[in-house]
């Protein structure tokens, strides 16, 4: 902390250009001067931030020195729109930016500038970037192109050179030609990106043949803080320091041994939600923490992780994806070291499957116990006040509205749930195992039985945690494994971006689909709307770039009209040829399911919750509630159907046939889809079905998967799928375009919504594909 105060202190004793200095070329530079060079490379993503310009004369016979306060520049940028100003005395220039992706590796940006308040002078620059490979680049700009008075520059880079080290960084070189009514002489530019020799150092140099003036620069880099100069040979020069939105290159491996703290949590989710506005930030998803500890991991100042506190919540499958991601951070030789004051059940097998070590308070308990919940039923209290769910359904074991219709648990899914908690318990005892079997007392199933372990002197007895330490004592224990352990923050912001291409002819769309299966639009990290999934799944089939579609599922199911919609797109995609596959998360379950079965292939975690192809149609009928209280009921209509399904009087015999011929016939439906889609007789489908509810492990073996696996795993069967052998960039194709309305009704949900009658027996008319639980840690 004291290294990073001091460097923001010289930071801004530097931050003392001259604004005609020759900056970075027009096709190398991507970075915060980019503004100034070519407005098109802010979309390139690596302008972000906030940075301070200051012109200095290091002769002051030769001029006036500039005033610190009165000759400046200030510029703000985000990925898309930027603004920076110019101070000289006492004029301003105002400049305005915007900048955007034409194609993969194709940027267009604008800049308009007027000098003080006149907008009515304003000049327009456009200018064009293009990066088809990592070693080239091309650029052009144009000022006044309409006028008599037009000028710009045409610039290439080049990227041949690799410099030594075990990070080899990058030099570059190129060449401006600038225009003025006529071709001027060229400007030639060389730069660096930090060099290994010097950590976090990197020069620039440029040639001016028509000023024969020769421009050098030294930058230093520290985290997401950067500051340099530029300097000619008439004596000018400036000073900068910028706040990237980026994190760039940071110093070789210090003298200590530095531990970072991993502080994603605790809240992880598969997709990111919408926050509202800054008051309710969005919580990290999965993929990105799963990026941000393989960042950690190719890190090379990085000798491990210290997890404190982080009661992670996510999904069965979330926490197996932490897993295989620590166990690879493990295996490059960094160490996971965990503290907890308590530690809930499914962050002890997280912790006990991938820890080096595992702390605990010397007043913490530790949650390990059996798998189980308990569910409440309120068709009896319902009953009591004259209310009725009928709940029509395809078998006895979808049981998706017994919450609201049944007195207690069915034995159908006692059973159900008994084989599906002794799966999981199964995975559970190997992970454990596969971490501190050797450091255990007894057999980790009668530990289970045991816990949970409220006295954290027992949890240290039978070999559950290594040591009973306050947080302060935590840095002499790393020293069992390092001798100069210093933990710090970790900055997991997003690396500044040294590549310049993305193979666009190789792309994977990735697709997500999260939340409860709806029609019309759906929320992100929220809910499915068949509408925005499908036009998501249409756009990337349509697009000859993309190679292969990623679904990354996290449903329990919903409604059948829009899970047959979208499974539709799913099947064009198969007659199309376009490989599909889906990565199950923590459930694909009945609707989850539907969509998935025409992939081409389907890869589940070992826990994702799956199956569950059923369906049922649940009616509330409150006519016993209006006859206890003497409230009156008629009804008028042209036909004796004109009231079907009306709940404030009981459901007749016709009525039940009907809804019991449309469950049985959308189930048909729902078999015939799963049967054409794996490839399997129909009668082998029904006896895996009937609403039962299986791991993605007892999926495999009935079928229902191809494989088991994680995020990345299904990644790479996509790249398989499509045959791509190179390089291929996965390119995030979710519909996100969602009314302000609709994000701010998700961010006010009421957490009791769905208790009794849930959301979806009055939304949806129709058959539902409902998972029959929500399981939590």
């Amino acid at each position: 902390m004291k290294k990073r105060f001091l460097s923001i202190l010289i930071l801004i004793a530097l931050s003392p250009v001259l604004f005609s200095l020759d900056y970075p070329g027009t096709a190398m530079g991507d970075d915060f001067m980019s503004l100034r060079v070519n407005p098109a490379a802010m979309a390139f993503g690596n302008a972000g931030g906030i940075a301070l310009i200051h012109p200095f004369l290091i002769d002051e016979d030769e001029g006036e020195r500039p005033d610190l306060f009165n000759e400046y520049s200030l510029q703000l940028a985000f990925t898309n729109l930027g603004y920076y100003f110019d101070r000289q005395d006492t004029d301003y220039t105002h400049n305005l930016l915007a900048a955007f992706p034409l194609l993969p590796n194709f940027y267009l940006g604008w800049r308009g500038d007027w000098q003080n308040a006149d907008l009515d002078g304003m000049d327009s620059t456009l200018g064009f970037l293009a990066r088809p490979s990592d070693y080239l680049s091309l650029a052009a700009t144009g000022e006044k192109l309409f006028t008599g008075e037009a000028s710009g520059t045409v610039g290439f880079g080049l990227r041949p050179l690799f410099l030594t080290g075990d990070n080899p960084s990058l030099l570059t070189v190129g060449l401006d030609i600038p225009w003025d009514r006529e071709l001027q002489r060229p400007v030639v530019h060389a730069s660096s990106e930090p060099i290994d020799a010097l950590p976090g150092f990197a020069f620039n140099l440029a040639y001016n043949m028509e000023d024969k003036r020769l421009t050098a620069g030294l930058s230093y880099s520290l985290g997401t803080l950067r500051s340099g100069f530029l300097m000619d040979d008439q004596t000018r020069g400036a000073a900068y320091v910028h706040l990237g939105v980026r994190k760039y290159s940071s110093p070789a491996v210090p003298m200590t041994d530095p531990y970072v703290r991993f502080t994603p949590g605790p809240v992880i989710t598969e997709e990111s939600t919408p926050g509202f506005f800054f008051f309710d930030p969005p919580a990290p998803s999965l993929f990105e923490v799963l990026e941000a500890l393989k960042d950690l991991q190719e890190d090379p100042s990085v000798r491990g992780i210290v997890i404190e506190n982080q009661n992670f919540q996510t999904s069965w499958a979330g926490y197996l994806e932490l897993i295989s991601a620590l166990n690879r951070f493990r295996e490059a030789g960094k160490k996971v070291v965990y503290y907890f004051e308590n530690i809930s059940l499914w962050n002890y097998i997280l912790a006990s499957s991938t820890g080096d070590a595992i702390y605990l308070n010397r007043l913490g308990r530790v949650d390990l116990t059996g798998l189980g919940g308990t569910r409440l039923y309120f068709g009896g209290l319902l009953n009591s006040f004259g209310i009725r769910v009928h709940n029509i359904r395809s078998h006895p074991y979808k049981n998706g509205a017994n919450f609201v219709s049944e007195p207690g648990i069915t034995p159908e899914e006692r059973e159900m749930l008994e084989v599906f908690y002794r799966d999981i318990l199964d995975e559970v005892i190997k992970l454990v195992r596969s971490g501190r079997g050797e450091k255990l007392s007894g057999d980790l199933e009668e530990l289970i039985a045991a816990g949970p372990y409220l006295i954290s002197d027992r949890a240290l007895e039978t070999g559950l945690v290594d040591g009973l330490i306050y947080q302060d004592e935590l840095t002499e224990k790393l020293k069992e494994f390092h001798q100069h352990p210093v933990i710090s923050n970790g900055d997991f912001r997003e690396p500044f971006r040294r590549d310049w291409s993305d193979p666009f002819a190789n792309q994977i769309a990735l697709i997500y689909a999260v939340g409860n299966i709806t029609s019309g639009k759906g929320v992100p990290g929220s809910s499915i709307g068949a509408e925005t999934l499908g036009a998501s799944i249409r756009a990337a089939r349509e697009n000859p770039f993309v190679k292969a579609i990623l679904l990354r599922v996290d449903s329990g199911g919903g409604s059948s009209l829009a899970s047959d919609v979208i499974a539709r797109e799913v099947q064009l995609c198969r007659e199309a040829k376009k490989p599909f596959i889906v990565s199950m998360g923590g459930a694909a379950a009945s609707g989850g399911y539907y969509i998935s079965a025409y992939a081409d292939s389907i890869v589940a975690s070992p826990l994702s919750i799956t199956g569950s192809i059923g369906v049922f149609i649940a009616m509330p009928e409150f006519a016993g509630l209006l006859e206890k209280y003497d409230v009156g009921s008629a009804e008028v209509g042209t036909s004796e159907n004109a009231s079907f399904g009306n709940p404030f009087r009981r459901l007749d015999a016709g009525e039940r046939e009907k809804l019991s011929g449309l469950v049985s016939h959308t189930y048909g439906l729902f078999i015939d889809t799963v049967a054409r889609g794996r490839d399997m007789d129909k009668e082998a489908v029904d006896a895996v079905a009937q609403g039962r509810v299986w791991t993605g492990r007892q999926a495999l073996e009935h079928g229902l998967v191809d494989k088991l696996g994680g995020f990345q795993d299904a990644i790479d069967a996509a790249a398989e799928a499509a045959g791509i052998r190179g390089q291929y960039m996965l390119v995030d194709y979710s519909n996100r375009d969602i009314p302000l309305s609709l994000r701010m009704a998700e961010s006010f949900k009421s957490p009791l919504e769905g208790l009794f009658l849930p959301e979806l027996l009055l939304k949806e008319k129709g058959p539902l594909y409902i998972m029959p639980f929500n399981p939590t840690d």
